[in-house]
């Protein structure tokens, strides 16, 4: 924007800010000889181009007609000269001897009624800039009537050097004059402005009413004890609701919920009620050494194993009792030595250790202790006869569910269990043994509690960031008000997110944003306001012109930053995972409202802190003033405005930036090297773009020097067995389709599992059904190597045979012993598959005490008959290990008019049919450490294998689907992570250019920004590799919104270039470092240094976010401040070069004379088609 200046030797206008050197006081009085006195010298010449205003306001009217009778000749003299208005001049006095003093007494009396009136009218045009009244604005007597600019003069000049001077004096005035009407050249305010210029008390209280009442409206829904911030913190929310992996897992687990469903009960010994627990959680105790195969170590661990053993509570209610009432020992490599396996061999019964080696490689041998001896030896285990050698072993303490309703495991867990492990780690740990432990139930609490511990770390962010803006605004209110606006919006963005949206979940990506508005609403308000102080350096017809300037200039500049920030993470809303959705949405609509709050609450903050200057001004002025020089209301400045004049040359950033740094950019050196050593660089990181892999294992909640993060870690991956839960099982399922989940709330965290699907076209009853589902079976046994191998399925540690469980394979083997059974009590039977009535209906016909009523002539399940007469062991219900391994795969419905009891047996029925079946896998693929580069191609091999064997099957099972209950679902969710990652990255940078051309308004500008940002986002992709990270879930997220962080440095670097108005490249370089150069750097500081307190996290994804902000951040402001600065330097655009409005105005001539020859030569055309 223009803004007139006057000339350094002549008169300051009454707007003045002009940031020029001159040659003054700190009052604003021009000093010349003899002000040493306090600027009285022995004579003075002063000037006042006060009229000028009153000019251009159109203010004639309002001098009073006797002007004329007290003009001083020289002035009359320069009138004639130049043809000019009386009313139209200052007056330019030479003070003269004590004769001429008493000639113009009462000329000096007259002008000083037309001076004071007309200097309240031009006041009252600066909107209230400067409130005094006439009272208060008298001149002082030193100063002559019509001194305002002072040219001083000693007494003893001779009269010819005195006429000079006043020559000059009336030149300089000329000048000011010629420069007035540029002032018309000012746009009109916009109309916020005027209002907030005009009225900014009550602007202020308007605007900060509306942001407590969000607060308010916060705070009563709290305490009224609304779930305000739905937390959720035990674990994330990956789901892929509508993916089948999810709504085949979600099917298998509901099996058991369907109406006319039939138990199939078995007797399992004498156990009682406590003996048959249900587990609600395991205490596993990791245990690390050089060798913990030693006698030493293991008898730690015995008296470790005792301390938690003998706690009262647990042996009372929570522990596993034995078949003599007894509580169970925790299960670890001291069983093999205690005498539990004595029944085996006796050399299991070595209590004092004295047999380590040979013991445990025994049992390594025996196939009932194999089992127990991998589950707790380490991977690196080397046992032999003669030595045995591992670094890690542990223990595991089983607690059950109370039979009691008063007592809670999930209460005793986090507090009287974890109170005394934690005093039994301190007391066993030492430098010689490390202990950890780990906990379904203690997790939970614990995240709970750590994720709060971990929030008030944003405290230490908040006061740096406060601290930093009271030093860089140099004003409390400015910094106080600031910083509460980015608070507030963080409110009112949560009222957004929860009403308007409705979405239930706040987690710790959340948090997360917190950290990121801080450093971006921080860098908004140092955008705006140095850009408010850098506009001190014009003159302004009135305040609300500035800060129309002010509000343009900062808001678009904010604006494109905020734009391209808020669609970086708006395209993670894109993503199906509720955890990632949330948070791209919840901090994009953060990002608007910080904005919006900044451009309207921040520019009344600016307002009212001007009006709280001025008043302390007003009333205390010569405090405000060096007291050397007399204190005049009419040449008077506030401290504030001396400060803006001198901003530029006085802090320390700006004027490094604009002089010693741009000095140095512009070496030839400097513009050959850099950009060498940049394109290098760039070029390393692209290499390690290339080792960026999938992550294999699950997500990670702590870190690993933690507790928790040691525990999972080791109990993942550091032994040669895991427990069978740890272990996937894919099923082969017939009889359902996928849950139908329409009915959930995707926005809440809460669980939600739908309603069942059955497959209605379900019968294996029929012979064709039984014979391929026995092929089936068939097919499954006899897989080669390549193929057990190809679909990662586990062998028997003793026999080596795959771990398949397919049903018709065993009901066949019981089928024939039956078959040769009855045949051997000379009864002639057929129990061959398929079954069917005319072999089964003998059956029931020789044990007519059970069943008692005949079967209807329709029914057909015959197959039923057959599975129910094995499962049950003969009907006398004894349990089998085949009922261990397939009960849960067959399930059984009533049918009215079918289904009859078995005599003696109320909950035993026969003539059901099958309502689903299914066949399991044991693979050696692990839930917690398989990524999805090993997962995938095992996932699609399991597709392709389903498909091809029921595209063989009769229709009635063409209906089969294959699952797990949770590894297929996972490896969706990674494929859905790296898609959103790589998305966030394209979408972000495809957007950046656009928006970057269209907001600078210039093509070469946006091109060079754009490849700035994308060799910053390359290199913030190449660290994940470097760092030792794989491609999980917080790097996907990152990758999202790595091109809105990297974007803001840059944009505003551009959009200062684009609003200077020089010409040559290097001109404008040195404008945008002294413009912007300030605001770049403490926006950085801000954001790095807030990043730096989530290094003290434990929860990972704060403390890994925190790497990645600083490692963004510092890339950004490298490749920006240096880079970018550099890129322009040597090819930034030169006059309109790559300006859109010459490229349009070039695309318009240039159709438009294509459209004048085409006219033409149709023209032409028509004449030869007339002519002819």
């Amino acid at each position: 924007m223009y803004a007139p200046q006057f000339p350094e030797s002549g008169v300051e206008g009454v707007f003045s800010g002009d940031t020029k050197k001159r040659n003054e006081t700190d009052c604003g009085i021009p000093k010349a000889a003899g002000c040493e006195n306090g600027g009285q010298g022995e004579g003075h010449l002063t000037a006042l181009p006060l009229l000028n205003v009153l000019k251009i306001r159109d203010f004639k009217e309002d001098i009073p007609n006797n002007l004329e009778t007290v003009t001083p000749p020289i002035i009359s003299d320069y009138q004639e000269r130049h043809q000019l208005d009386k009313g139209d001049v200052s007056t330019c006095n030479v003070e003269r001897s004590d004769k001429d003093h008493n000639t113009t007494d009462k000329r000096d009396e007259s002008l000083n009624k037309v001076e004071i009136e007309a200097i309240s009218t031009a006041r009252t045009l600066t909107n209230g800039r400067d409130r005094y009244t006439e009272s208060e604005c008298q001149p002082a007597e030193s100063v002559t009537v019509h001194s305002r600019a002072v040219c001083h003069k000693k007494e003893s000049e001779s009269s010819t050097k005195r006429l000079r001077e006043e020559t000059s004096c009336i030149e300089n005035l000329d000048v000011g004059l010629e420069s007035s009407d540029s002032i018309h050249a000012f746009p009109k305010p916009f109309i916020y402005c005027r209002l907030v210029s005009r009225f900014p008390k009550l602007s202020f209280i308007f605007t900060l009413s509306g942001h407590l009442t969000l607060l308010l409206v916060t705070i009563g829904l709290i305490l009224g004890g609304y779930d305000l911030f739905p937390v959720y913190f035990e674990n994330l929310p990956l789901i892929l609701h509508r993916d089948s992996t999810r709504s085949h897992a979600l099917a298998w687990r509901n099996k058991m919920v369907y109406e006319d469903s039939i138990y199939r009960w078995a007797i399992g010994g004498s156990r009682s009620t406590k003996q048959m627990c249900e587990v609600g959680d395991i205490l596993e105790v990791i245990y690390e050494a050089d060798n913990v195969l030693t006698k030493d170590v293991l008898k730690t661990i015995s008296k470790f194993e005792n301390s938690i053993f003998q706690i009262p509570s647990y042996q009372d209610k929570y522990c596993r009792l034995t078949g003599y009432n007894e509580c169970e020992k925790p299960v670890s490599l001291l069983r093999l030595f205690d005498g539990t396996y004595a029944y085996i061999d006796n050399l299991f019964s070595d209590a004092e250790f004295g047999h380590i080696p040979f013991v445990i490689s025994k049992a390594l041998e025996h196939e009932e202790t194999r089992e127990l001896a991998e589950l707790f030896l380490g991977k690196s285990a080397n046992i032999t006869e003669q030595s045995a050698q591992s670094s890690i072993t542990r223990s595991m303490f089983v607690l059950c569910l109370p039979l009691s309703k008063e007592d809670n495991l999930e209460d005793f867990m986090p507090t009287i269990m974890k109170h005394e492990v934690e005093n039994s780690v301190s007391s066993f740990s030492s430098d010689s043994l490390s202990i950890c432990y780990i906990s379904g139930l203690m997790f939970n609490w614990d995240v709970l509690r750590q994720a709060l511990t971990d929030m008030k770390l944003a405290i230490g962010s908040f006061l740096f960031i406060y601290v930093f803006m009271i030093l860089q605004t140099a004003s409390i209110w400015i910094a106080s008000w600031g910083l509460f606006s980015i608070i507030s919006s963080f409110f009112f963005t949560n009222l957004v997110y929860r009403f308007v949206l409705g979405y239930n979940y706040f987690g710790f990506f959340h948090i997360i944003s917190i950290f990121i508005i801080l450093g971006i609403g921080a860098d908004d308000i140092f955008v705006f306001y140095d850009t408010w102080r850098l506009a001190g350096g014009n003159e302004w017809p009135s305040l609300s012109h500035r800060l129309s300037a002010c509000c343009m200039k900062a808001s678009k500049s904010t604006f494109v930053t905020s734009l391209t920030t808020c669609v970086a993470f708006l395209v993670s809303a894109l993503s199906p995972l509720l955890a990632v959705s949330t948070f791209g949405i919840f901090s994009g609509i953060l990002i608007i409202i910080n904005y919006i709050s900044v451009i309207v609450f921040f520019p009344t903050v600016i307002c009212t802190h001007q009006y709280i200057i001025e008043y302390i001004d007003g009333r205390f002025p010569c405090l405000s003033h060096n007291l050397k020089c007399q204190c005049r209301c009419l040449g008077r400045k506030n401290i504030e405005t001396e400060q803006i004049q001198k901003f530029s040359e006085q802090n320390r950033v700006v004027k490094f930036l604009k002089d010693r740094y741009f000095s140095l950019i512009r070496l030839r050196t400097t513009r050959v090297l850099v950009p060498l050593v940049f394109l290098s660089v760039s070029l390393y990181f692209i290499y390690a773009v290339t080792l960026l892999v999938p992550d294999t294992q699950q997500t990670k909640i702590y870190r690993d020097n933690t507790n928790y993060g040691k525990g999972f870690s080791k109990h993942n991956s550091a032994f040669l067995r895991n427990t069978e839960n740890d272990y996937a099982k894919v099923f082969l399922v017939w009889g359902m389709h996928g849950r139908d989940i329409s009915s959930c709330d995707f926005k809440s965290y809460e669980y939600c599992s739908g309603e069942q699907v059955w497959d209605q076209n379900f019968n294996i009853s029929s012979p064709d059904a039984q014979i391929a589902m026995y092929r089936l079976c068939q097919r499954l046994d006899s897989l080669t190597d390549y193929e057990v191998d190809q679909l990662k399925i586990r062998r028997h540690v003793v026999t080596g045979k795959p771990e398949i469980s397919c049903f018709m394979t065993d009901l066949e083997r019981f089928l024939k012993e039956e078959e040769k059974i009855y045949k051997e009590t000379g009864v002639n039977v057929d129990f061959s598959l398929p079954l069917t009535r005319h072999k089964l209906e003998p059956l029931l016909e020789m044990y007519p005490t059970l069943f008692v009523e005949s079967l209807p002539e329709d029914f057909d399940h015959w197959l039923e008959i057959g599975i129910t007469l094995w499962l049950t062991n003969r009907y006398t219900y004894r349990l089998t290990e085949d009922y261990i391994h397939y009960n849960h795969l067959l399930g059984t419905q009533y049918v009215d008019g079918m289904t009859k009891n078995i005599a003696g047996y109320p909950r035993s029925f026969y003539g059901s049919r099958l309502k689903y079946m299914a066949v399991e896998i044991n693979t050696t693929l692990k839930l917690y450490a398989t990524g999805y580069s090993e997962g995938e191609p095992v996932y699609r091999a399991w597709e392709q294998f389903i498909q091809e064997e029921v595209k063989e099957m009769p229709e009635s099972l063409k209906g089969a689907f294959e699952m797990t209950n949770s590894l297929w679902h996972w490896i969706r969710v990674q494929e859905a992570l790296v898609d959103s990652a790589i998305t966030g990255i394209i979408v972000g940078l495809c957007l950046a250019l656009p928006i970057l051309v269209i907001m600078t308004m210039n093509v070469v500008i946006g091109v060079l920004a754009t490849i700035t940002i994308s060799l910053v986002t390359v290199c913030v992709v190449g660290i994940i590799p470097l760092a030792g990270w794989r491609l999980g879930v917080l790097e996907s997220l990152n990758l999202c919104m790595v091109v809105g962080l990297s974007v803001d440095y840059v944009v505003h670097l551009a959009e200062a270039y684009t609003m200077s108005k020089a010409n040559g490249r290097m001109k404008r370089v040195q404008d945008m470092l002294e413009s912007m150069g300030l605001s770049v750097v403490s926006g950085a500081m801000t954001s790095f240094i807030a990043a730096i307190f989530m290094l003290f996290a434990e929860i990972q994804f704060l403390y890994q976010f925190g790497i990645f902000v600083i490692c963004t951040i510092g890339l950004s402001f490298m490749y920006s401040i240096v880079g970018f600065t550099v890129f322009l330097a040597l090819c930034g655009p030169q006059g309109n070069t790559g300006s859109l409005l010459v490229i349009g105005r070039y695309l318009k001539e240039g159709t438009k004379n294509i459209w004048k020859k085409l006219i033409k030569s149709n023209h032409g055309l028509y004449q030869i088609n007339d002519s002819s």
